[in-house]
This record gives C-alpha cells, structure tokens and sequence, in this order.
C-alpha cells in the first residue's frame, strides 16, 4: 500500500504547483514506482474533473477551440471543414468576462471550462456550451457558422467575423487563446508527450487548477476534500481505455 503521507504530498503537490508534477517526478519524490505514482496522480485528476462536473459558467462568455497534441497533416484548420489526417485532440474551451478591464489592458477574465471533443462540429460544440454555460449567457464567438444555432439553444450570440477585423483573433478574444496556449505550455512543459485517451484527464487538471487561482489559503483543503469524496479509478480501467 502508497504510504497515506504519500498521497498528501500528492495532493500537495497537485494542488499548489502551478504546473502540476510528472509521475516521475513523484515516484523520485515519495519513493515508489512510476506506475504507482502515475496511478496516484490519475486518481487525483479523477476527482478534480469529478469537483468541476457541477459548474457552469455565466454572464459574458468568450468561446473558441483548439488543437492539442501531435502533428497536423493535410487540409482543414482547426478541425472545421474538412479534416486532414491527424494526430491531434480538439479541445473546446469558455472563458467568463467579469469585466472591461482598465483602458487599454484585456478584460478581466472569471471561470473557464475546458473539455477534449470528437470535433468541432455545430453539434458538438452546442452540446458542450449546454452543459458548461448557463442558458441565457452571452456567447463571444468569430463568425464561424458552426455557431449560428445558439440563439436557438438559450444564449445570446455575438459573433464577431475575424477576417474583417483590424485586430487578430487573439486581441478579439484574448482568454481563451491565452487559457489554450497555457494548456499547451501546461502539457510539453511537465508531461512532455500525453496519450490522447488520457488528454481529458490532464485538460480536467488543467482546468481544475486554473479555476482556483485566487484560492490559495485552503487549495490543499479543497482538493482533499474533493478526493475524499470522489468515486476513484483503478489502474485497470485506465491501462483498459480505448485509444
């Protein structure tokens, strides 16, 4: 059995580190094998995506999505149109706007909710602003036609078509291309290379700690808590999902 000082130095870890910690590194830290600490870390991940299932966001939203992982290869952008051959995951990501922000700065950004997605499809992104944004929220979106049927879904839509802006995409929406480029660093910087049947697990790690920012007094508090009361994983489930 992990030593119950272990997992709370997991958790520490998990929680506090800004750029979370690699399974090797842990195995090095708390002394066990690396597949005992990756198991450590992905039962954590668990309870985190578990906390967040709850919460939506609201009020002003900014929408995109993006490209996570290997390489592009072949036609289409961003997983719209028609796709290439590929190696990478698509993740859709809203972030709230709480507020204007001081003259000449970026507004100030809330909560954000991330999640991996087959594709980028109408459908699919209207099914993941459903779940993760209240009705009645006002979506930031480019011009894309793929968001077209939100008004029809609950929310009001603003969308603003990029191509015939002064200002680039990441002026017009500057939080979630900042939250993606961050996920981006998140993962080469202390995973390196993540399989894409596990991606979901680290964006919900990615997520979880990204939404407590400002709640450094108790995040260890909250994160035990959260496992405490999380249905775990077993290393055979994990080792057992499809690619």
């Amino acid at each position: 059995r992990t030593p119950l000082c272990s997992w709370f130095w997991a958790i520490y870890r998990m929680s506090h580190d800004k750029k979370g910690i690699s399974a090797m590194q842990l195995a090095k830290e708390v002394g066990v094998s690396y597949p005992t600490a990756w198991l450590m870390l992905h039962k954590i991940r668990k309870a985190m995506s578990d906390r967040d299932q709850g919460y939506r966001l609201s009020g002003l939203v900014e929408v995109d999505e993006g490209y996570v992982g290997g390489e592009e290869h072949g036609p289409g952008r961003r997983g719209r149109g028609k796709p290439g051959e590929r190696s990478k995951s698509v993740v859709a990501v809203a972030v709230e706007r709480r507020g204007a922000g001081k003259p000449g700065q970026k507004p100030v950004p809330g909560f954000a909710a991330l999640e991996v997605i087959p594709d980028a499809a109408a459908a699919t992104m209207e099914k993941f602003l459903t779940a993760k944004v209240r009705a009645g929220s006002h979506i930031l979106s480019d011009g894309w036609r793929g968001y077209r049927r939100l008004k029809q879904k609950g929310f009001e839509h603003t969308a603003t078509p990029v191509s015939t802006q002064d200002e680039p995409a990441h002026s017009l929406f500057p939080w979630v291309h900042i939250t993606l480029s961050n996920l981006k660093r998140f993962l080469l910087g202390t995973h390196h290379k993540v399989e894409s049947k596990h991606l979901p697990h680290y964006v919900a790690e990615f997520n979880y700690r990204l939404n407590r920012r400002s709640m450094e007094a108790d995040l260890m508090t909250r994160l035990l808590r959260a496992c405490i009361g999380a249905n775990t994983i077993t290393y055979k489930q994990l080792t057992a999902m499809p690619d």
